[in-house]
């Protein structure tokens, strides 16, 4: 037993009394002789509730068995630390930090023990364990590091069997135990070290490996009571069943430690066992004595430091030092009742150090001056850095919390929400409020309404409660779309499992990302368009089925090779030239290509090309997207052949001649030349169309555009324009001499018979010319003046050409006037009805009349209906002009069908517009006439042979069905038109008007009387009557007589005269002879 120091307990009752720390002395049955207090305080007791009680009956029942072995120890070795806890009045369990002492107390054996509460520091480790432990679940230690590390390490597990077997080690635990830690591996521990059976390291080992948690200790081997080896080491749970050892060589620091001991053994201070500086100052004198723990703690030795309070002052921080000075000078005027500040203390080394200053007043002068203040500094260097790591972890624990792009929500073992960052209440949509005043229900309401599945939220939830242990990982669907994956794991300290944290993840934005790419992945392998990708050297790196489908090549052929493989040598070198700069200067391209097949066989394809780039700027990738169009080019080609040409001769079409006039008319101006226009229409081509067939019509056009077409030069354009009618563009004319010799060779080819078939048709032409820039500069205007000039050439007979003249533009200009005039002639009045009398020429009676319509303008007078009557017609004014002639002519026949007793006739023309109208004229007229007590009989329709030759549905309808209501037909200007006989039969004609042209000249040309003879008896043979037109003389009437001729109409009769004219003559003549 080491010897023990003499002392008395007044001699250090005041430092007693005024220790902050627990002090107890025992006498050696472990009563409690004497307690500060503080001691008392700390338990909740007073000072004589504890005396007389032995020690144990604080002790928890845990450290119950450790006493005997602890009063060993402090017997043996004078004095001992260990930790242990004691139970305060109220139950609470306190853990404490033990110093005892044996000492010889008034000359018996004593044990003197300080006793610090290290609650706070306790839980200070704690929430450094908690996390450390968190940071290593999310940080593995790097190999790099644990190689570089100057303290060694061991790793162990646990086998199957329950044995602790060795792992691995690190390169610094080769060096700091000289041998190859490798030869270890796969061995258990005790095998691989021997040493280590005896002591209770293994189980230590074991414990940790198995339950987690940590174990330090120090291995120190003697030789002679002096140290010769020591190690420090620290033991710590990785994983489950998984630990790691890690162990420093501390034999120099325990060799200076045991001399530091072995030099402190004069140490006069009991608290100084605590490890705390004592200090005693004259507040009057500033004489102060520090000890020499107080002077180690800030780097001095004995007498190194000035025994002056003032000295003390001088080593405070700067930012420190008003604040202490205030403290002490409140407690030494009783402001304060009690002296205890915290404060950084610069050391003898230049660095700082925390320091816990406590101190008491011991005695005061007559006057009540301090005389004496004792105390106490305790280091909180390493508390204070313990709680700056503290504070910079949880510092980055928040920063890592909050910065993360994951909602993170933790909960304790209730399931109440204790912590949570900005992310989790942004992915959620839940107010601040909500959070910060902890209404968990709401909280969790907010969540619930947003989810698709709710209730499967909850279940996995209440199953997670029920299995605290387990993790889970699922997707939560929302209502609006989004996906959230949710992570959920126990939060533990230690072993012991304190609530669950949770971590919300949105990937929304990765899930559509994953579609896109998936919708991407479908589109290049389904798409009907080839693609094709190269990398920045031009070199194929991807190619699609269509890109196979379309070329002939698969993707293995041409991966690696370049797209020029597929080049048709269609395009030049200026066309890839300007493609690549395209490239180069916008990363796109699009345009079509001709390229070849793997068979060979060229295609047309519209190809688009863009360029993907690396961040910084350099091509990465190509993309080539191309269609073959080859079909589509040809249809193209096709469309716009049947758009600019004709299909039947092959000649541009309409579209086609305005567009080469256009560019004629530009060279033209160009070299200062004249062209000329050429419209050709073919005489008499619809007749031979209606008679012979659609088919010979078809023939003759072609033969005619081939007749055409070799008068010409090659820099000359033929064109149709339609029906039959052709365009001839000459340009580069030396003069109009050139045009005329022209234009006599065209009539002169086209008068030549025909060979079609079995037929030989014979036609002619009429020519419209008009000349540029004579006649005019607009292209739309000489096309017009030509027209013009080709029905003035067939106005004057057919078969000839004629040049545009002004007059003909003026003649144009009256009829545009005429036919806007003609819209308002039936409301103005200015139409008229003249009936010229059809005589009977056997008798001279006059039992028919025409109705003939004359147009009296109020300005230009008496208008010829040969101006007016084709006006309306192509107008379509016809239709209600010819419904107003029948009201009118009715309106007169049944004054004169009274008259003659019901047998009187009169005729009105039908133009074939009228015919073809689809209107149901043909019943109003007959019921017309029923209205006016009038029969069909009293009618008769005058119609032109080219009605009958083309006649459609609607004609013949309208045609049967005035014959059915008895209305008689008569065919105008019969013999001037292609004649047939069959229509005759067909339509029931009762009437053939001979032209007046063939009439004019019987007595003088034989052939004329011999034609209008040939008619006449043709008629009676066929039943009907002749009507002779155009009768001027008595020798015209006495030949017409003489052939049988029935009817004349004629001037010599009387002319066309109005209604009532006409009504006069018939009253004043009863037996209605002339």
């Amino acid at each position: 037993m080491k010897k023990t120091e003499p002392m008395t307990l007044d001699r250090y009752r005041l430092l007693f009394d005024m220790a902050a720390d627990c002090m107890l002395i025992l006498d050696m049955t472990g009563r409690i002789v004497e307690v500060n207090r503080s001691g008392a305080e700390q338990r909740g007791y007073s000072q004589q509730e504890m005396i007389g009680r032995r020690i144990s009956e604080f002790d928890p029942p845990e450290f119950a068995s450790r006493v005997p072995e602890r009063m060993r120890t402090l017997m043996l070795n004078g004095q001992a630390r260990f930790e242990s806890a004691h139970i305060c009045k109220d139950g609470r369990v306190m853990p404490v930090e033990i110093h005892s002492r044996v000492i010889e107390l008034d000359g018996a054996i004593h044990v003197l023990s300080v006793i610090r509460d290290i609650t706070a520091q306790k839980e200070t480790l704690g929430i450094i364990d908690q996390s450390r432990i968190q940071l290593e679940q999310q940080h593995a230690f790097s190999r790099a590091v644990l190689n570089n590390a100057p303290m060694g390490m061991h790793m162990y597990c646990v086998d199957s069997d329950g044995h602790l077997v060795f792992s691995g080690a690190n390169p610094a635990a080769d060096h700091i135990l000289g041998v190859d830690n490798c030869q270890f591996i796969g061995k258990t521990i005790e095998e691989a070290f021997p040493a280590l059976i005896a002591t209770e390291v293994p189980s230590q080992y074991r414990r940790v490996a198995a339950y987690g948690g940590t174990w330090f200790t120090q291995q120190i081997s003697y030789q002679e009571g002096r140290i010769n080896g020591a190690y420090a080491v620290s033991a710590f749970q990785t994983l489950p069943n998984q630990m790691a050892v890690f162990f420093q060589d501390i034999t120099a620091s325990k060799q200076q430690e045991q001399a530091l001991k072995e030099s402190e053994e004069r140490w006069k201070f009991a608290l100084e066992g605590a490890g705390d500086g004592v200090w005693d100052w004259n507040p009057k004198t500033d004489q102060a004595i520090f000890s020499e723990r107080w002077m180690e703690m800030v780097g001095y030795f004995d007498h190194d430091f000035p025994q002056l309070g003032a000295a003390w002052i001088e080593h405070l921080h700067p930012e420190d030092k008003a604040r202490v000075t205030h403290a002490i000078a409140e407690y030494l005027n009783g402001t304060e009742s009690s002296y205890s500040v915290e404060f950084r203390m610069r050391c003898k080394n230049g660095s700082w150090k925390w320091i816990l200053a406590r101190g008491m007043l011991a005695s005061r002068d007559e006057q009540g001056n301090p005389l004496r203040m004792v105390g106490t500094h305790s280091d909180l260097t390493n508390r204070k850095q313990a709680e700056q790591e503290m504070a910079e972890k949880t510092s980055l624990l928040v920063a890592t919390l909050e910065s993360t792009a994951d909602g993170i929500l933790v909960v304790d073992s209730a399931g109440k929400i204790t912590s949570y960052n900005q992310q989790f209440m942004r992915l959620w949509g839940i107010p601040d409020a909500v959070m910060a005043g902890g209404d968990d229900a709401t909280a969790i309401a907010y969540v619930l309404d947003q989810l698709v599945d709710p209730d499967g939220f909850l279940s996995t939830v209440r199953m997670l409660y029920q299995q605290p242990a387990e993790e889970s990982f699922d997707v939560l669907a929302f209502r609006d779309g989004r996906h959230f994956e949710r992570y959920s794991r126990p939060q533990c300290i230690g072993e012991q499992i304190v609530g669950r944290v949770w971590s919300f993840r949105d990937i929304s934005k990765r899930r559509q990302a994953e579609e896109s790419l998936k919708l991407a992945s479908m589109v290049y392998g389904n798409s009907t368009e080839a693609i094709m990708v190269v990398d920045a050297n031009d070199n194929i790196v991807a190619t699609n089925p269509a890109f196979t489908l379309t070329t002939g090549f698969s993707e293995s052929e041409v991966v690696g090779k370049n797209p020029r493989l597929l080049s048709s040598g269609r395009q030049g070198a200026s066309f890839y030239r300007e493609m690549w700069q395209a490239l180069k200067q916008t990363g796109r391209w699009q345009g079509e290509v001709w390229n070849r097949r793997k068979n060979g066989e060229v295609f047309a394809e519209q190809l688009s090309i863009n360029t993907i780039y690396h961040p910084d700027g350099s091509v990465n990738r190509r993309i080539a997207l191309f269609l073959d169009i080859t079909d589509k080019k040809h249809a193209d080609e096709l469309v716009w052949r049947q758009a600019n040409y004709d299909t039947l001769t092959g000649l541009p079409n309409r579209r086609m001649l305005r567009d080469r006039l256009e560019q004629e008319i530009k060279k033209t101006q160009r070299s200062q030349t004249s062209l000329a226009i050429l419209i050709i229409d073919l005489d008499r081509f619809k007749e031979i169309n209606d008679t012979l067939g659609h088919h010979i019509g078809d023939d003759l056009l072609v033969e005619a555009s081939r007749r055409i077409e070799a008068c010409v030069r090659e820099s000359d354009t033929v064109g149709r324009l339609g029906g039959d009618e052709f365009t001839v563009l000459l340009s580069q004319l030396n003069g109009v001499g050139d045009v005329e010799r022209l234009a006599g060779q065209l009539l002169e080819r086209l008068v030549a018979p025909y060979k079609l078939g079995e037929e030989l048709v014979y036609s002619s032409a009429s020519i419209g010319i008009s000349i540029y820039p004579d006649d005019t500069t607009q292209p739309s205007q000489l096309m017009q003046y030509a027209d013009r000039a080709m029905y003035a050439a067939k106005g004057q007979g057919k078969g000839r050409f004629s040049f545009f003249t002004p007059s003909l533009q003026a003649d144009a200009l009256n009829r545009l006037r005429l036919s806007s005039e003609l819209a308002g002639v039936l409301e103005s009045g200015q139409l008229r009805v003249y009936f010229q009398p059809i005589v009977e020429l056997s008798t001279n009676n006059i039992f028919k009349a025409e109705a003939l319509l004359r147009w009296i303008h109020p300005a230009r007078g008496m208008i010829s209906p040969m101006t007016f009557i084709p006006l309306a017609e192509e107008t379509g004014h016809i239709i209600p002009i010819g419904e107003w002639v029948l009201h009118e002519s009715v309106r007169w026949l049944k004054r004169w069908n009274q008259l003659s007793h019901g047998g009187f006739q009169i005729s009105v023309n039908k133009s074939p517009i009228q015919f073809r109208s689809g209107d149901s004229a043909d019943v109003l007229w007959v019921s017309h006439l029923k209205e006016n007590g009038l029969s069909g009989r009293n009618l008769c329709v005058e119609i032109t042979e080219s009605l009958l030759l083309n006649t459609d549905e609607t004609t013949s309808r309208k045609l049967f069905s005035f014959r059915d209501a008895g209305i008689q037909v008569s065919i105008d200007d019969f013999g001037t038109g292609y004649s047939s006989l069959s229509y005759l039969k067909k339509f029931d004609i009762d009437y053939l008007k001979i032209d007046q042209s063939f009439v004019r000249n019987m007595a003088s040309d034989p052939s004329d009387y011999a034609l209008c003879e040939a008619i006449v008896v043709m008629a009676h043979k066929l039943g009907l009557k002749v009507i002779a037109e155009g009768v001027e003389t008595l020798e015209q009437r006495d030949l017409l007589l003489k052939i049988g001729c029935d009817f004349g109409q004629g001037y010599y009769f009387s002319r066309p005269i109005p209604g009532e004219e006409l009504d006069s003559m018939l009253t004043q003549n009863s037996g209605y002879s002339h």
